[in-house]
């Protein structure tokens, strides 16, 4: 799949830049939809970057990866690869337009002129399954870059956490109350939140993607009411609580007056 991008990254020379190649700790929730975020370090500037993304048990990467404002003017294709006998996922972003006929790249052209430096490059879907109940460790392996002679540039990278939250508990007190509910309302209104763990927030599991603006939702403060009074996701009846004080907490932050 998308072979001649994955091969375009050669070994002409060595080059004595650094840069470094790294993601930030992620959270993700049972049966919900996170991103990871791959960033790169450097005082010069590259026109390609190939990394292996390799994921803990529970956690996959749903819809390949997407390009960044960092990675302007460039395209990104993953296929499956194993590493130090682990599955994981090669990614290469380039500069390159690419045409596609039944799965085969039929051409690529591009003058490669365009570069890129420090920031976020890639944002990487991912979906945890419910196997997927602590923190486990993801890794980035076999990091390459090249300057604009060809010459490939030594690049560092590290391992990053992928942690478990609970579902519905977005202020991380590791416990789902009415001040959950709050706070998506809160977050809902544009009224700050000291915490607000966005991937807990998806409580009734209508979101699409991380990104989706059904993603702490005033729907799910509801979601989360129905919880703290013993209702499940699946009962039916009104979407209004059975308890005065929780509905009346959340009646109040939408309208103080």
């Amino acid at each position: 799949m998308k072979k001649v991008l994955l091969t375009l990254l050669t070994v002409l020379g060595v080059s004595s830049a650094m840069a470094q190649v790294s993601a930030p700790d992620a959270k993700i929730a049972t049966a919900r939809k996170s991103v990871l975020q791959i960033q790169l370090s450097t005082a010069d500037t590259y026109r390609d970057l190939q990394f292996d993304l390799c994921l803990p048990s529970g956690i996959t990467a749903s819809q390949g990866g997407v390009v960044k404002d960092a990675a302007t003017g460039h395209v990104v294709a993953d296929e499956p690869v194993t590493v130090d006998g682990e599955d994981a996922i090669r990614f290469v972003v380039v500069d390159a337009i690419v045409n596609y006929e039944n799965q085969d790249a039929t051409s690529v052209t591009g003058d490669y002129g365009k570069k890129f430096g420090s920031g976020v490059l890639v944002e990487i879907p991912v979906d945890a399954d419910d196997s997927f109940t602590e923190t486990a460790q993801a890794s980035l392996k076999n990091v390459k870059t090249s300057d604009d002679n060809g010459n490939n540039v030594s690049v560092e990278s590290s391992n990053f956490d992928i942690e478990w939250v609970l579902l519905g508990d977005v202020n991380a007190n590791n416990i789902i109350d009415i001040a959950d509910a709050v706070a998506v309302v809160n977050n809902v209104t544009g009224k700050e939140n000291e915490v607000f763990v966005r991937e807990a927030a998806d409580v009734n599991g209508n979101a699409t993607s991380y990104d989706d603006v059904k993603v702490g939702e005033i729907a799910d403060a509801v979601a989360i009411v129905n919880i703290v009074v013993g209702k499940t996701d699946t009962e039916s009846g009104s979407a209004k609580a059975n308890n005065f004080e929780v509905t009346e907490s959340i009646e109040d932050t939408l309208d103080p007056q």
